[in-house]
């Protein structure tokens, strides 16, 4: 029964391409095709003023570190984003995290000493959503570079509204004290915080002011898109 069922669904239900809206495996976000087409646009931002840092550089404001990013928001990838954050789509979020750890890699960053950690959301929009989708991109960064993923060291107190209907300053005031990191995890470490997405580094920003509290050593805010 359960296998006419899944061909009942395979008929009229078909999982679709979120670019050519071609029938795909149950799992996946796009077709091969589509795949091969995303392009990665690997930069460096500032992590307070948020501007690009030309490629050879490392200057920043005040020297407060950087956000790596792996590909623009638009196009294929804001509909994998999209897929991944609002459409409840794990195989989109995996795919996020694959192509982040694929760009990390060509970037030539030395990540040796490095450990992972996500954005994490507040308890009720996770009931809500069912999954993070930073968690599924993390973990997969992790499988692929064999970087470890630290559990429980970022936790986020305040709910806040979505950064999506905010403007730039309105970001910032919307995430301030929203995390709160855990020293017995986090004290001496280097991590890379990682997002799906960043457009004005608000929620990065002030999970690394949460991460440094809890006496972290580095912190390399990541996101997939920005």
């Amino acid at each position: 029964m359960r296998n006419i069922g899944k061909i009942f669904l395979d008929i009229f239900f078909p999982c679709l391409c979120a670019s050519c809206s071609r029938p795909i495996s149950e799992g996946l976000a796009i077709c091969e095709d589509c795949f091969l087409k995303i392009k990665t646009e690997p930069e460096m931002r500032c992590a307070v003023c948020f501007s690009r840092i030309p490629e050879g550089t490392s200057s920043s404001c005040h020297n407060e570190g950087v956000i790596f990013s792996a590909c623009r928001y638009e196009g294929l990838m804001k509909n994998i984003i999209t897929l991944a954050k609002f459409k409840k789509s794990q195989g989109a979020a995996k795919l996020a995290g694959f192509i982040l750890a694929g760009a990390l890699e060509k970037a030539n960053l030395n990540l040796s000493d490095f450990c992972l950690v996500e954005i994490p959301l507040h308890p009720a929009r996770q009931k809500e959503r069912g999954f993070n989708q930073s968690h599924l991109i993390a973990k997969e960064v992790g499988e692929i570079l064999n970087l470890p993923l630290l559990n429980g060291a970022l936790e986020r107190v305040r709910d806040t509204k979505p950064q999506t209907s905010l403007k730039s300053k309105e970001r910032k005031s919307n995430m301030e004290g929203a995390f709160v990191g855990h020293k017995e995890v986090l004290s001496g470490k280097n991590i890379l915080l990682i997002d799906d997405v960043s457009t004005t580094g608000a929620t990065l920003r002030e999970a690394s002011r949460a991460a440094k509290n809890a006496l972290c050593n580095k912190i390399v805010g990541v996101s997939v898109c920005s």
